[in-house]
């Protein structure tokens, strides 16, 4: 995994470099490279997707948001469709994992204060308008698997803005060591709390047989709409319809 990630980064760096005054055009030159990288680690893993429902239509973007149980969920969603992730500024500051967001093409928020939201917002809009897709994770934390936390709404307000749909998904981890996921075997996947990453990437690694179910929810129209807090209580109620708690 080590020579994975050191080689991952290399790539990663020559395009970013050949791309650093460009970073739009870099957010779309780099998804063929992710996605073969991300396949690889799934392989590596030993992680298996089952998709349901209709997938994002490559010929719109989307604001896609989805339920957030660790670190993996960016794995699993790269690998099905182009997109860029929108994560925290905590996460840009953490060891490896914030380096590999940067050259992996993260837009970030400071979440830690609501200073500087409306340009957050309106650079997720830019994104949106130029045909990228952005996923967002609205819980703006990790879980235990327990529950999906109220969706935030901040962030909707960039699908208003540019005029694009709201893509809900819901990701389930089914089984890990052909185990079902429980409360038992869940930290070995899940990644929250004070979790550190490097020594659950390390365990997770020992890991084998891992089964995840994505879904795709129906999407969500965003013209006439005026209110963040209808589409993200709507976007919810598809997810938490969807999910698997795990108790």
């Amino acid at each position: 995994m080590i020579i994975y990630i050191v080689m991952y980064m290399i790539n990663m760096l020559v395009l970013y470099f050949f791309y650093r005054k460009r970073p739009w055009e870099y957010r779309n030159a780099m998804y063929p490279f992710l996605r073969f990288w991300t396949h690889r680690a799934l392989n590596l893993i030993g992680i298996t997707i089952k998709s349901k429902g209709q997938t994002v239509n490559g010929s719109n973007s989307y604001l896609i948001v989805s339920n957030h149980l660790s670190y993996i969920d960016i794995l699993i969603t790269t690998s099905q469709f182009p997109s860029c992730f929108v994560t925290s500024m905590e996460i840009k500051e953490t060891p490896v994992l914030g380096f590999m967001t940067q050259v992996g093409g993260c837009l970030y928020v400071e979440r830690r204060s609501k200073a500087n939201i409306q340009n957050e917002i309106n650079e997720i809009s830019e994104a949106l308008k130029r045909g990228i897709n952005v996923t967002i994770f609205p819980e703006a934390t990790s879980t235990n698997g327990e529950s999906v936390l109220r969706f935030r709404r901040p962030l909707y307000n960039a699908a208003i803005a540019s005029k694009k749909f709201v893509k809900p998904i819901c990701i389930n981890y089914k089984k890990i060591n052909n185990q079902v996921v429980s409360p038992q075997n869940r930290d070995l996947l899940f990644w929250y709390g004070g979790m550190s990453f490097v020594p659950h990437l390390w365990r997770l690694m020992g890991q084998s047989n891992i089964e995840v179910e994505l879904e795709y929810l129906s999407e969500l129209p965003t013209i006439e709409v005026n209110e963040a807090q209808a589409l993200a209580e709507k976007s919810y109620d598809l997810v938490v319809k969807s999910f698997i708690p795990v108790v």
